[in-house]
């Protein structure tokens, strides 16, 4: 292991540097495989392996660990594409644009970024003054709202930037939709009509994502 590793985080350091990881010992590699984990990014940590060229040099412990975490990244690469069909079509009917945000964005619009995540919820955004109409368009088509409790309730509809989560009754996936990037309460705040009106277009889908 390279002079002062040992001291810092071997995860950040092998991301940045993933060619350190050809002098790897096997207690190395138990270290990094475990932080990895933890942080959902072995399938991440693959990628640049690969995109390094080194994955031959991995050794076989910690490769089947890598390996299983790519295979579950792209099921969820699958699922997520799968979700955001459904999402387009509940919409459909929406007259305001439908920006895709975070991790489901990198997946729908191929970025190396979406490379070896997993996913948790899928975040979508619409303009504050349709956010009542899209709710009741989700509810129809199964997604049901978070049970928080009335005061929560009110927290997140006058205070924060998005609506109570919503999980569908059928699929369990956790939708979050935003109205904006970070709540209104906070110092600074993105004019969130700027931020949608430029906005571009996620080619087929009928969705969108921030510029780039």
């Amino acid at each position: 292991m390279p002079q002062g590793l040992a001291s810092t985080n071997i995860l950040a350091a092998t991301l940045r540097r993933p060619e350190e990881a050809a002098s790897y010992r096997l207690k190395a590699w138990e270290r990094l495989i475990g932080h990895a984990r933890g942080a959902d990014l072995l399938g991440q940590l693959r990628h640049r392996l690969d995109d390094a060229g080194l994955l031959a040099s991995v050794p076989a412990q910690a490769l089947r660990h890598l390996d299983t975490a790519w295979q579950l990244s792209l099921r969820h690469r699958q699922a997520v594409r799968w979700e955001l069909e459904h999402i387009s079509k509940a919409l459909d009917g929406l007259d305001a644009p439908v920006i895709v945000l975070k991790g489901a964005a990198y997946c729908l619009a191929d970025l190396e970024a979406a490379a070896g995540r997993v996913f948790n919820d899928v975040d979508i955004l619409v303009p504050r003054e349709v956010l009542r109409e899209a709710e009741e368009a989700f509810m129809d088509r199964g997604w049901l709202p978070d049970r928080t409790s009335r005061y929560d309730q009110r927290y997140y509809r006058e205070w924060m930037h998005e609506l109570p989560p919503m999980q569908h009754k059928d699929r369990g996936t956790i939708l979050d939709i935003h109205h904006t990037i970070v709540p209104p309460t906070s110092g600074i705040v993105p004019d969130p009509a700027s931020l949608i009106a430029s906005a571009q277009p996620i080619e087929g889908d009928g969705l969108q994502r921030f510029c780039v």
